[in-house]
């Protein structure tokens, strides 16, 4: 990858001169490889020239600090600030491997196409997901269930719902970043394991198992809600659900990008 380069000491000090100081008179730090070679001067004429910018840049000369190889847990941006108000450059996939290094405790600088941004050190981790990858048929609807269905104390559901869950985005049940939903015991996921469903448009809805779909009511192959053609079925707070998902009993209606049909269901390991 054209970003994944490591760099060391006085190279990786003149490119971070450069970025905040352009940071610092509200211009993105894009400084590349070719346009920091007039920079090339000790440390001491650096302090005294950008006095002020940035304490990171001493930690930066003095130490062996390098680009890392991280990979992203999900979609996320890469921005020209440390800010979610800040402009996107552009947005990395899931699994996606990337050059960081430190800049606090919620960001991340990430080397890009020879510039220096900014990643939201959040959505890393220092290894390649491992998962297995199952090819779906075609299911018509991802319907929904209320977490109040589960009522058996004693289940790991029950305990997931009123330990873990919280009511989030649409009105549906989530643990972290992840959707709560039910799926077919074909794909072998225990209470509490994590999934992704993805969508034929490329979207990627993260989800943790949440309930397990009865052998009975789904196909041969307990893939498929045989009464509803349904996939998956998300875990919802009726009270809160989104109207329209809540009228038509389809969770494809809350959003644009949710509106097709699951291809893939990546199960983690």
């Amino acid at each position: 990858m054209k970003g994944h380069k490591y760099m060391k000491r006085k190279k990786l000090a003149t490119m971070l001169v450069v970025a905040f100081a352009i940071s610092a008179t509200s211009v993105a730090p894009v400084m590349g490889a070719d346009d920091i070679t007039k920079y090339d001067c000790d440390y001491k004429a650096y302090k005294e020239m950008t006095a002020g910018v940035s304490d990171i840049l001493a930690t930066a000369w003095s130490s062996e600090t390098t680009f890392k190889p991280y990979w992203t847990t999900t979609t996320v941006n890469i921005r020209t600030k440390p800010n979610t108000e800040s402009e996107i450059v552009t947005t990395l996939s899931w699994n996606q491997e990337v050059s960081v290094t430190s800049f606090n405790s919620e960001w991340n600088l990430i080397y890009w196409n020879d510039h220096i941004y900014y990643i939201n050190s959040n959505y890393l981790q220092d290894h390649e997901a491992e998962f297995e990858l199952f090819e779906v048929p075609y299911a018509k609807y991802k319907t929904w269930m209320p977490y109040t269905a589960i009522t058996s104390k004693s289940s790991p559901q029950y305990k997931l719902q009123h330990t873990s869950a919280y009511t989030g985005n649409y009105g549906i049940r989530m643990v972290g970043d992840r959707f709560c939903v039910a799926l077919g015991s074909y794909f072998g996921c225990e209470i509490g394991d994590e999934f992704d469903l993805v969508l034929a448009n490329g979207t990627v809805i993260p989800c943790i198992m949440s309930d397990e779909k009865a052998d009975i009511h789904t196909d041969s192959s307990n893939i498929i809600t045989t009464a509803t053609n349904c996939l998956s079925e998300f875990v919802v707070d009726k009270s809160a659900l989104d109207i329209k998902a809540k009228r038509l009993g389809d969770i494809s209606s809350v959003c644009p990008e949710w509106d097709s049909p699951v291809v893939q269901i990546r199960v983690y390991k």
